[in-house]
């Protein structure tokens, strides 16, 4: 995502609207040309009527070097606007990553980039963020320290240090990793994560009380003789936890859920109740703002090719039948859900080829997830940065309806982490090119 990169320079008509993109087809344009003719034609306009604000660099290395970028983690936006974002960063190739942090004031300027753990030879990664009740934001991510455990923390977003840092009691495992947080709508959080003992992948879960106590660690699993990961978590505005993960102990990798009413969690089902081998993969849970539930995943049933699948459950019914999310005939994965008041958004990774004469790679897409059957409205690419890939899609939702949106680029250095942001309701100008932030 090159400095200065515009649609006009690779000749793009001017006009605009439908009449632009009428002449933008007619020219028999391909591949990026095509694109950024379009982009043109109809100003950067997404799914549900988003419109997109340039994209910005949030990364701390300001030209490639050896440090590695990657796997964005952390994504939210605190009742005052703020966006936080939490990647992980790399020292150089052979080190572990160390977290690092960038934190956008209600104007959207963001701050410098700051490391929020210590290199110490150790690994410190994968850290997730959630807003609490209070509008704090919490943390939880993956420490090496005295063995593998689950830390939590709470954020100082004035300085970027972490307080109250400590290791969830009862964490700790030969290996532990991808770690989810939710905050209850009362007080309170839970984490999920996947715990590793002789080769024997479990999920875990520990609620913390308002007040601020752990509980016990509790087996999310469906059985302990299969493998289970990827955990995904979202509470309800009754209170309940919803919790998905990955689960193998029917012989078949699929998405299974289970709900915590406070007291204990019912019994692991899975979300769709046929048997197909199709390999499920990365589910991630969202509740909408009428207390329904999305389910979103990827797998390989048509014809093995990775594709991302949703399923939606009014609140207190079961998940209805699995739909094809999207529009494009390549593969998609890494689905990522976000809800807010205007809706439940999926962003995802994405292959489709605009033309033969194209270079593969992935970008990111965009699109809501309606209230009735069918796939995406409006899904929109995010990136067009081809033959450029991006990857490790993130996403939050903020109180005005606006979609925020993290993501790792790989053109500059080894990967370099971008943010955007969706506002919603149609928008007269043309966005700039992407730029690097202050």
């Amino acid at each position: 995502m090159s400095e200065g990169r515009s649609s006009d320079r690779l000749g793009a008509p001017v006009c605009r609207g439908p009449q632009g993109v009428r002449a933008a087809l007619g020219k028999g344009l391909a591949g990026k040309a095509l694109v950024a003719a379009l982009a043109v034609a109809w100003p950067d306009r997404a799914g549900a009527g988003l419109a997109f604000e340039p994209a910005i660099n949030l990364s701390s290395s300001p030209t490639p070097s050896a440090v590695a970028e990657v796997t964005p983690q952390g994504l939210a936006v605190d009742p005052e606007g703020r966006v936080i974002a939490v990647w992980n960063e790399f020292r150089d190739a052979d080190s572990p990553p160390e977290l690092a942090l960038r934190v956008s004031g209600p104007d959207g300027r963001f701050g410098r980039a700051v490391p929020l753990t210590t290199y110490d030879g150790q690994y410190s990664g994968e850290g997730a963020l959630a807003v609490t009740a209070d509008g704090r934001i919490a943390i939880a991510w993956t420490e090496q320290k005295d063995g593998f455990a689950i830390w939590t923390a709470r954020l100082d977003l004035a300085v970027g240090s972490l307080l109250a840092r400590a290791a969830i009691p009862g964490s700790q495992s030969q290996l532990v990793m991808e770690p989810a947080i939710a905050a209850a709508p009362g007080g309170g959080l839970a984490v999920a994560w996947t715990s590793m003992v002789d080769m024997s992948f479990n999920v875990k879960l520990c609620r913390m009380a308002p007040g601020g106590t752990w509980g016990p660690v509790e087996a999310v699993s469906a059985t302990d003789r299969g493998t289970s990961e990827q955990p995904s978590l979202a509470y309800g505005p009754d209170g309940r936890l919803h919790v998905v993960w990955t689960d193998n102990s029917s012989g078949v990798r699929r998405i299974f859920y289970a709900v915590h009413d406070g007291k204990r969690l019912s019994e692991p089902k899975p979300v769709e109740t046929a048997n197909e081998p199709a390999k499920q993969s990365r589910p991630q849970i969202a509740v909408g703002p009428k207390g329904e539930l999305y389910a979103a995943w990827y797998d390989g049933r048509q014809g093995g090719i990775d594709q991302v699948f949703f399923a939606r459950a009014d609140a207190g019914k079961g998940f209805g039948k699995a739909i094809a999310a999207t529009h494009g005939a390549g593969p998609s994965r890494s689905p990522a859900l976000g809800s807010g008041p205007g809706g439940v958004f999926l962003v995802w990774e994405d292959e489709r080829v605009l033309s033969l004469a194209e270079q593969p790679s992935v970008q990111i897409y965009a699109g809501s997830l309606g209230s009735g059957a069918g796939p995406v409205a409006e899904e929109q690419a995010v990136t067009t940065d081809r033959p450029v890939s991006c990857d490790h899609p993130a996403v939050a939702v903020d109180r005005t309806g606006a979609v925020h949106l993290m993501w790792r680029n790989s053109e500059l250095g080894q990967g370099d982490v971008f943010y955007r942001k969706g506002i919603p309701g149609p928008r007269s100008s043309a966005a700039s090119a992407p730029k690097r932030a202050p």
